[in-house]
């Protein structure tokens, strides 16, 4: 049997939110608008938090498929 394979390229939000992390002031402004009161960085702090463990999630679900990969391709070897 073919080796299992995998493609996990995807644009996530967080991707976004980095590449911005990147970008002039002049060029943020144009992008994203950044909240100045507290109430406002602390929502935006939240969202980015959010985003954050959404990540996490969706890369301990692709560890843990890449693990049962791993088994399936030793059993085949194996087997």
């Amino acid at each position: 049997k073919p080796p299992l394979q995998r493609s996990s390229l995807v644009w996530r939000r967080s991707d976004a939110f980095a590449f911005t992390a990147f970008l002039l002031p002049s060029e943020m402004d144009t992008t994203m608008a950044m909240p100045t009161g507290i109430k406002g960085k602390l929502a935006s702090l939240e969202d980015f938090i959010s985003m954050q463990n959404e990540e996490l999630a969706a890369q301990r679900q692709e560890i843990e498929a890449l693990r049962g990969d791993k088994s399936n391709i030793e059993q085949h070897y194996q087997g």
